[in-house]
């Protein structure tokens, strides 16, 4: 009685720590896939402990982007489960992916637009968008914050009840140029 007990105790902490996190990622991601530092975990022997995991929030993103310039040019494309996040009530619109074993060598991508009541109706250059590419640890990362004079760049955003599309297009503060291209399945 006393384990099922911990189990449930278990159970509602972890699901509420996910109900409580605003950006998705992939299933089996690390959030800061370029990271190479820190002490490696030791764990203690015991009785193993149930895994639990909630699924992933939110409509999916598919996302490509093709970069020009760099050392990492080329085509990439993923499909993040849970990674859209839409939010009127803020004027924001999110899209998180994170996968550090991904194939192509694009491993990460967190995306905010800061005002996407003005994408809607026209451009904007309210946005703060993180991109890791080469994989974990030996690849590139780019920050692009118009606003904050990191780099340069436009996000247009088209919703529907049923899906959204965000196209961006924006210069690196080291010369690369990016088009990104978002699908989210709100259904």
């Amino acid at each position: 009685m006393t384990r099922r007990l911990a189990l449930a105790g278990l159970l509602t902490l972890a699901l509420a720590a996910g109900c409580t996190i605003g950006y998705p990622t992939a299933p089996l991601a690390t959030p800061s896939p370029i990271s190479t530092s820190g002490p490696a975990s030791t764990s203690t022997p015991g009785p193993p402990t149930p895994a639990v995991s909630a699924p992933p929030a939110g409509p999916s993103a598919e996302i490509e982007i093709d970069i020009t310039g760099g050392p990492h040019a080329g085509s990439y494309r993923a499909v993040a489960p849970g990674g859209c996040d839409s939010k009127p009530a803020q004027n924001k619109f999110t899209v998180t992916y994170a996968d550090d074993a991904a194939p192509t060598g694009f491993v990460a991508l967190h995306l905010v637009l800061r005002d996407a009541a003005m994408a809607l109706q026209d451009e904007s250059d309210d946005f703060v968008a993180e991109i890791s590419l080469g994989g974990a640890g030996a690849g590139i990362s780019y920050t692009i914050d118009p606003l904050n004079g990191a780099g340069g760049g436009r996000v247009f955003l088209e919703t529907s009840p049923f899906d959204a599309a965000l196209d961006l297009s924006a210069n690196a503060p080291d010369g690369a140029q990016l088009e990104l291209s978002v699908l989210c399945d709100f259904s």
